[in-house]
């Protein structure tokens, strides 16, 4: 594993503090798992009907716990890299960097959507999906009118859910979309940018989320 020293801010029921030197998110190069390519860097892990899934760009790999390596499942269908995974009943959900969303059954069966998403998320039994500067919530096929989230100057580029609330991150800023679906600005980041809030995570009650400043 490789780590990528970043600073990042950390919010519980106090004030948000400033973490340094934390190696918060990391890059796997798996290619001994994966004997057929050379070099394969893992964009994704999740887990699926019982199954652990990776993805790198637009192919999708499973975890082979007999042979301890990854097996190729294919090019799921549509166009775009996969920019975010999220399971929602027995459906596996895939956000694309370009054109609708993908789907995939429990018999690796991937179906196109008719709309967009660069970010899924599961949270408390419900499902949310972003693009650009939108939320949206509900399931494949019902989904919620969309939810401005600042400006359209930005981009919606990282999600986690805390508490009764679904946190966001754009470039400019943290936003809760708190009960009785209002958005709000929590806290302006030190600097703008595009890395602000990518594969930000919750974990014991706090929020972990990478910044540029």
């Amino acid at each position: 594993n490789t780590g990528y020293n970043t600073a990042a801010k950390k919010k519980t029921s106090g004030a948000w503090v400033t973490l340094t030197n934390q190696y918060l998110l990391y890059r796997t190069n798996f290619h001994t798992l994966c004997p057929t390519t050379t070099s394969l860097n893992t964009s994704h892990f999740i887990r699926f009907n019982s199954v652990l899934y990776a993805s790198k760009e637009e192919e999708l790999y499973k975890y082979d716990s007999v042979n301890e390596q990854f097996d190729s499942v294919g090019t799921i269908t549509g166009a775009g890299e996969i920019t975010s995974l999220a399971v929602y009943g027995p459906t596996l959900y895939f956000a694309r960097s370009s054109g609708n969303y993908t789907t995939m059954n429990t018999s690796e069966a991937f179906s196109a959507a008719v709309t967009t998403a660069t970010l899924f998320l599961e949270y408390d039994g419900t499902l949310y999906r972003s693009y650009q500067n939108d939320l949206y919530y509900g399931s494949d096929g019902s989904w919620s009118a969309a939810f401005p989230v600042g400006g359209d100057d930005v981009e919606i580029r990282g999600m986690a859910g805390m508490g009764d609330s679904l946190y966001m991150a754009t470039d400019k800023a943290l936003f809760r979309f708190a009960p009785g679906n209002v958005v709000e600005e929590v806290v302006r980041f030190g600097a703008e940018s595009s890395i602000n809030g990518v594969g930000m995570v919750e974990y014991q009650g706090a929020l972990y989320i990478p910044a540029a400043g």
